[in-house]
């Protein structure tokens, strides 16, 4: 199963993001509603969330997986909705984990701030290239009959909405052949 977080939400809204949204339809991606008006985010940087805002977060995302009978193992492939508060430890990562676990879910979460469907492809580091790091693992084979869910798509704004459609059609093709 293929989910994402629709991105076309609170003070994102915008026509790119409707358009990656619609993508993400065209793609087949189940939807994953979370409640973001109600995370608390930073004064200064409304893009992320404060420790509270991420605590919220986190346990709606689990919430919202469980409602829709997620069960198993659960790759989770985020931007810096999640990497923003990860430490050297990667915190954050484990948090969310947790959170995943507490509601019956084996988790495991790749959190890369900046990136997106297309955004770091030049560097390797979108999120079809952190999906195939994983497959090219050791464990690889674990993940390929996981859930996978998607976090993120705001930062594909600066490549354009074709960049970023081609993204999700590399992530949903390389989820098909796994």
């Amino acid at each position: 199963m293929l989910l994402a977080s629709t991105t076309d939400v609170a003070h994102w809204r915008s026509p790119f993001c409707a358009g990656v949204d619609r993508a993400l339809d065209t793609c087949g991606f189940g939807r994953v509603e979370l409640p973001w008006d109600t995370f608390q985010v930073l004064q200064r940087d409304r893009d992320h969330f404060t420790k509270r805002g991420f605590d919220a977060f986190r346990q709606a995302l689990a919430a919202e997986l469980a409602r829709r009978d997620v069960v198993g193992d659960v790759l989770v492939i985020a931007d810096s909705t999640i990497d923003y508060l990860n430490d050297a430890s990667r915190s954050a990562d484990a948090a969310v984990c947790r959170a995943l676990r507490a509601r019956g879910m084996v988790p495991r979460v790749l959190s890369e701030g900046g990136s997106g469907f297309c955004a770091r492809g030049h560097a390797g580091h979108d999120f079809s290239e952190l999906a195939s790091g994983v497959l090219r693992g050791a464990d690889g084979a674990r993940w390929r009959g996981a859930t996978w869910v998607v976090i993120g798509g705001w930062n594909d704004e600066r490549c354009g909405l074709a960049a970023a459609s081609r993204g999700i059609e590399r992530l949903r093709a390389l989820k098909r052949h796994v």
